[in-house]
């Protein structure tokens, strides 16, 4: 009788060791573009290739960071998690919302997956993207577009913007980063003539 009441007394706490496992479910996000997809007949033989955007090492993670108060420590939560790789999210949302415009300027913004070089190279470097749940989004990248085949820089920047926060929620703090990505590609844009017109510098 003392072995049967162990037993269901054993089963009764794996139960509700497993009850408390699946009450906290997992959150995946992903950065948001607005682009609607342009459609068009035939697609412009310049083209725009958008390279791997590096992002610095603290953000290489599954987990989303936020900054603490004290600007120093970063908190990174095990259920609130990236969908896709952060640098290939960010990619994606400059892609989608680059497409549109510059089809319309006469240049083919090339796919994601594509091989080809890409008459020119945007290159990306995010130099930070965090914030705080009681105040805003910090955001920082540095970019370069280059012609391809010379390797010559036709146009750099660094673009800097912050966005504030409407409430200490993850879903909020995405959506401002979103919005921030979203910012660099208008500011890129604005950026790009038609054609481009070179620098003097090549890039090693």
């Amino acid at each position: 009788m003392h072995h049967i009441v162990q037993f269901f007394t054993c089963i009764l706490v794996l139960g509700l060791l497993s009850a408390c496992g699946k009450s906290v479910p997992t959150n995946y996000y992903t950065l948001l573009s607005r682009a609607e997809t342009e459609t068009t007949d035939k697609l412009p033989k310049s083209t725009l290739r958008i390279a791997r955007v590096a992002i610095p090492q603290y953000l290489e993670r599954e987990s989303i960071a936020v900054r603490k108060e004290d600007h120093v420590q970063l908190a990174v939560d095990s259920i609130h998690l990236w969908a896709e790789p952060l640098s290939d999210g960010i990619r994606r949302v400059l892609q989608r919302e680059m497409t549109p415009p510059l089809l319309r300027r006469g240049l083919t913004v090339l796919p994601l997956a594509s091989e080809e070089s890409g008459t020119y190279t945007l290159l990306v470097d995010i130099l930070r993207l965090d914030g705080e749940f009681t105040r805003s989004v910090d955001f920082a990248a540095q970019w370069s577009l280059v012609e391809s085949r010379t390797n010559t820089v036709l146009d750099d920047g660094i673009f800097t913007a912050q966005e504030e926060l409407r409430t200490s929620s993850y879903q909020d703090l995405v959506l401002a980063e979103s919005t921030l990505i979203r910012s660099l590609s208008a500011h890129i844009l604005d950026r790009i003539a038609s054609p481009p017109a070179k620098h003097s510098r090549v890039l090693k």
